[in-house]
């Protein structure tokens, strides 16, 4: 099970893949994230954060929710941030 947490609104929408067999495709992800390139944050409970590897370049926004969750399952140093929507998952939610 994947979820998207928007950046502006810090709301989590379930997401699925088009093959749930097969999980997530790079085009899904840079899709769901509108980007061209994603960054895999792992956390300590074994899931994962995929976000916009170069959101901090493009002015995207600060996201609230998804900072916290890797913050609090240490996937990123104290100091450190999201930007943009995030997507949280199972490892193998993604190919």
């Amino acid at each position: 099970m994947a979820f998207l947490i928007s950046a502006e609104t810090s709301r989590l929408s379930e997401v699925l893949p088009k093959n749930p067999a097969t999980g997530f495709t790079l085009d899904e992800l840079y899709a769901l994230l509108n980007c061209s390139t994603v960054e895999i944050v792992y956390l300590r409970n074994g899931t994962i954060l995929i976000i916009d590897e170069d959101g901090k370049y493009t002015s995207k926004a600060k996201n609230a929710l998804a900072t916290g969750v890797a913050k609090a399952l240490e996937g990123i140093r104290p100091d450190d941030y999201i930007v943009g929507d995030a997507i949280h998952a199972d490892g193998h939610d993604i190919q």
